[in-house]
């Protein structure tokens, strides 16, 4: 498991292109298949699951590049500070 974090300017989209991904938003889960695409909105809490043994892929699609200088990732729990890219809190 990964994620459990949010973002108050990004808006995301994510597309599963391979495997089973369950998606983890606001404590609702939603299993993604092969095509399934879930939309994060802005504020919401997610993390995606892998639960099977088989490998997943999917493709993230967003409104906005990545910031180092306003990465707009924050860890719940850690509001005050945003997660710093590379230190696995950034994790989708």
């Amino acid at each position: 498991m990964r994620g459990n974090h949010y973002h108050k300017k990004t808006l995301e989209q994510f597309m599963c292109i391979t495997g089973k991904i369950t998606c983890v938003m606001d404590s609702e889960k939603t299993t993604l298949e092969t095509g399934d695409i879930v939309e994060i909105p802005l504020n919401a809490i997610h993390t995606f699951i892998n639960e099977s043994k088989e490998t997943a892929y999917f493709i993230e699609f967003k409104n906005r590049e990545f910031d180092k200088q306003d990465p707009d990732i924050f860890t719940v729990g850690q509001e005050k500070t945003p997660a710093k890219r590379g230190s696995g809190e950034d994790a989708i």
